[in-house]
C-alpha cells in the first residue's frame, strides 16, 4: 500500500497491481482466444469454394492449430501471472525495506 506525505505518494498498491494483471489477462489472453474461435467466415468461404476432403482437412487442421495456439496462450498466461507475482512481491519487499534502518 502506498503512503502519502504532503504531495508525494510512495509505494505500490497491491489492489492496483492485481487489477492491472487481470486487465492484461482479459485483453491479451482471453480476448485473443475468443478471436481465435471466430472462424465462421473462414469456414463459410471454404464451404462455398471447396468440396471434399480438402475443405474438411483444412478446417480440421485450422481447428487443431487454434487449439494448440490457445494452449500456448494458457501456458504464457500462467508464466506471465507467476512472473508478475514474483516481481510484485519483490517490489513490495523492497518498499517495506526502505523504512527500516540499516546498521
Amino acid at each position: 500500500m502506498g503512503i502519502s506525505i504532503d504531495t508525494v505518494t510512495h509505494g505500490i498498491s497491491r489492489a492496483g497491481a492485481e487489477s492491472f494483471k487481470q486487465k492484461v489477462h482479459q485483453e491479451a489472453i482471453m480476448d485473443t482466444k475468443k478471436q481465435l474461435d471466430n472462424i465462421d467466415g473462414i469456414t463459410s468461404a471454404l464451404e462455398a469454394g471447396w468440396q471434399g476432403t480438402a475443405e474438411v482437412n483444412f478446417v480440421t487442421n485450422l481447428q487443431n492449430m487454434i487449439r494448440k495456439t490457445k494452449d500456448a496462450l494458457d501456458q504464457l498466461d500462467a508464466a506471465l501471472s507467476n512472473e508478475f507475482d514474483n516481481i510484485l512481491n519483490a517490489v513490495i519487499t523492497a518498499d517495506e525495506e526502505m523504512v527500516k534502518v540499516e546498521e
